[in-house]
């Protein structure tokens, strides 16, 4: 009968992964179709607005010769991807210099009088919810969506000591693959058994079925960092950890601010798997029965770093090594 049970269970957990497989394999089957339909007209006026402000404007039209675009922003203006600042008048329009449409995306190339950015590009693309995603001098800001200008609106306005805030993650889907993997991930961990040697397996198939959407590109939203973040935190080796780190960096810069702890959890396993002290003290492990953090450099960084990292302080991390022991010995 227990052998039974076992087969039975191990049917369940091949059937489970064999769709798990085949959903991460068909998720770009509907950009494949999308792309096999006419797309809407990108013709008209759109806009992109941050922090309650029209920032940039777009108005393109089409004729015989191609595409052609105004492009109207603020004599001057700094961005990083998630924020524009210094923001000053007055506004500037030019005229494109060139439009041309590859693959479901249309380029618009314009030519300024800066030095350092010669010509500057947008390439552009409708949304099936009806923005159109806007690739500003490539991928490096991350995409910005634009909205139809239908309203006409007012146009300029800007205070060049605020700073106008923009919210991507209101545009940008959670991929669903990434969102199955996760769950599968929880669930395992939800049974009490994630140190069984028998879901190191599974957890390694699940950083191979991440690892292939984050090089496929289909991540985009913080939600999908941090799904991702926490299947690598979960690995075994440096490599694990570090990649952990830097996927939980993408996930908070996109707005998702319960990945911060991860940052800092990801950053201490990276450390000691490489025989250095972690730094935050978010990790303990048991040598020689009793729970401890060693090796720990506690000196690097101050409890109010600590606490913007959402790490509890050194005091608050003693009594929980001390709960910990003393769980330990009960146990005994």
């Amino acid at each position: 009968m227990d052998v039974n049970m076992k087969a039975t269970k191990s049917a369940i957990a091949r059937l489970a992964w064999c769709v798990l497989l085949f959903l991460s394999s068909v998720a770009t089957l509907p950009a494949l179709a999308a792309s096999t339909t006419a797309p809407a007209s990108p013709v008209g006026t759109w806009v992109l607005r941050a922090g309650g402000k029209s920032i940039f404007r777009l108005q393109i039209k089409t004729a015989s010769t191609g595409w052609s675009a105004l492009w109207s922003r603020p004599d001057h203006y700094d961005v990083d991807g998630d924020s524009f600042k210094k923001v000053s008048g007055p506004t500037i329009t030019l005229a494109s210099i060139s439009g041309s449409e590859y693959q479901g995306w249309i380029e618009f190339r314009f030519r300024t009088s800066s030095e350092r950015v010669p010509t500057e590009i947008f390439r552009i693309h409708l949304t099936d919810s009806g923005t159109a995603e806007v690739h500003y001098n490539g991928q490096r800001l991350g995409p910005l969506y634009f909205e139809r200008d239908s309203t006409k609106g007012v146009f300029g306005g800007w205070n060049p000591e605020a700073v106008y805030r923009y919210n991507r993650s209101q545009h940008i889907a959670d991929d669903p693959s990434m969102t199955l993997i996760f769950d599968a991930d929880a669930s395992a961990r939800s049974t009490g058994i994630a140190n069984n040697p028998s879901i190191r397996e599974d957890d390694e198939k699940r950083r191979t079925l991440t690892k292939a959407l984050i090089d496929a590109g289909k991540l985009s939203s913080g939600n999908d960092f941090f799904h991702a973040a926490i299947i690598f935190q979960h690995g075994s080796s440096p490599q694990d950890f570090l990649l952990a780190h830097i996927l939980a960096s993408a996930s908070v810069a996109r707005g998702n601010s319960d990945a911060i702890w991860i940052v800092a959890a990801s950053l201490d396993r990276y450390l000691q798997s490489i025989g250095q002290p972690q730094v935050l003290g978010t990790q303990f492990r048991g040598i020689g029965g009793q729970p401890t953090q060693e090796p720990f450099d506690k000196d690097l960084i101050s409890d109010a770093l600590r606490a913007a990292l959402h790490v509890p302080s050194l005091v608050e991390q003693e009594e929980q090594r001390q709960v910990l022991e003393d769980s330990t010995k009960s146990a005994k």
